[in-house]
């Protein structure tokens, strides 16, 4: 995947002085590039409340695009800093860490012991845990909890599930230490959050009925 930009007033474009920058990106957005997403999710939900003007577009899917190559220049300067002489073991050590992730990522109802992560990447639970650190800036535990936390904020978006079921959904086996970990990334308990999460869309909903009245 290949992406154009041209300059602009968005931090991220001024990387480079070049008038036209070429980057080849990856052939998919990694779990860590939530600049991207929060981006993306923004415009979504502008699209959806019908509150997007045309003059937008282009400013919108330019800041898209930016903070693609921005990322995508944070994790190679990531792969950059594994302690191996060659760049294509380096390569190699880093997709073998994104096997490793990915089974963490499939595994966000489930207990997952490093071992089992380690043996998925073809490392040992050493150089697994060392590396990963190195590359994505937090342990793999760490990188596990904060994914099943945010699926956790996910889930309690919607009224279907009790906050027990979605402390069980997403691999937490004691609701107190769930409500304990949640309070401590968010700042509120899974009950609050979810009651400001339906307050915040009542809200929403009334803004756009007023609108279209």
């Amino acid at each position: 995947m290949y992406f154009a930009l041209r300059p602009c007033r968005w931090p991220a474009c001024s990387m480079q002085p070049a008038w036209q920058l070429s980057v080849q990106l990856a052939e998919k957005l990694e779990p860590g590039d939530d600049h991207v997403m929060a981006l993306v999710r923004d415009l979504n939900a502008r699209i959806g409340s019908g509150l997007i003007m045309r003059r937008e577009w282009d400013e919108r899917f330019l800041r898209i695009g930016a903070s693609m190559v921005w990322e995508h220049q944070n994790a190679a300067a990531a792969v950059a800093r594994l302690p191996v002489a060659r760049a294509a073991t380096r390569s190699e050590l880093y997709r073998r860490l994104l096997r490793g992730r990915d089974l963490l990522l499939s595994s966000l109802d489930a207990r997952v012991r490093l071992k089992e992560v380690a043996r998925e990447a073809c490392l040992s639970p050493y150089h697994f845990h060392r590396a990963f650190r190195q590359v994505f800036g937090e342990t793999p535990h760490a990188f596990l909890l904060r994914q099943r936390l945010g699926r956790a904020a996910s889930l309690l978006r919607r009224r279907d599930l009790s906050v027990t079921e979605v402390c069980l959904e997403t691999g937490f086996e004691s609701l107190p230490s769930f409500s304990t970990l949640f309070r401590r990334r968010f700042g509120v308990a899974p009950r609050d959050f979810r009651r400001a999460g339906s307050a915040c869309t009542t809200m929403a909903h009334a803004a756009k009925i007023r609108k279209i009245e």
